[in-house]
């Protein structure tokens, strides 16, 4: 029940980050990362009985993303890389945490017992790009607003 409700937080999250995919070009030569974005960031969502929190790490062109559900430790999820131009941000998943190892693309469609298909597992690891901005304490990214933990 905990991988199916990582791979659906993580479908959801490729998903939203897909539909506001940047179609236009920037002037910026891009390829760096903003110091903006370095710290961790988080957002709780509460649906019903449930309350869902997400924790995004970047730091300098890396990030790892933890979630945990009603207050239960958060577990990692997924870890990449990403790069900024302007307003845009690209990310791309290189490790997938499955039972306490972190898995690459390859090593995760080769492992038992995930519940995923090759086309989930590639939807994963699929590069995506959204639009990003940080004000003050609050970093909205791909629509979705998360706050700086202190």
């Amino acid at each position: 029940m905990k991988n199916f409700f990582k791979l659906l937080g993580i479908i959801a999250l490729v998903a939203v980050i897909g539909f506001s995919m940047a179609a236009c070009k920037n002037d910026d030569e891009g390829g760096g990362t903003d110091p903006a974005l370095n710290g961790t960031w988080v957002q709780t969502i509460t649906s019903g009985s449930y309350t869902y929190t997400t924790e995004i790490k970047l730091n300098n062109g890396n990030i790892e993303e933890s979630r945990g559900q009603n207050g239960m430790s958060l577990s990692p999820i997924y870890k990449g890389t990403y790069t900024t131009s302007g307003n845009s941000i690209s990310v791309q998943m290189t490790h997938y945490y499955h039972r306490a190892n972190w898995l690459t693309k390859d090593q995760l469609k080769s492992a038992q017992g995930t519940g995923m298909s090759d086309t989930d597992i590639d939807l994963i690891f699929k590069s995506v790009t959204a639009i990003w901005s940080v004000s003050g304490n609050t970093l909205t990214l791909a629509g979705l607003t998360y706050t700086r933990k202190s």
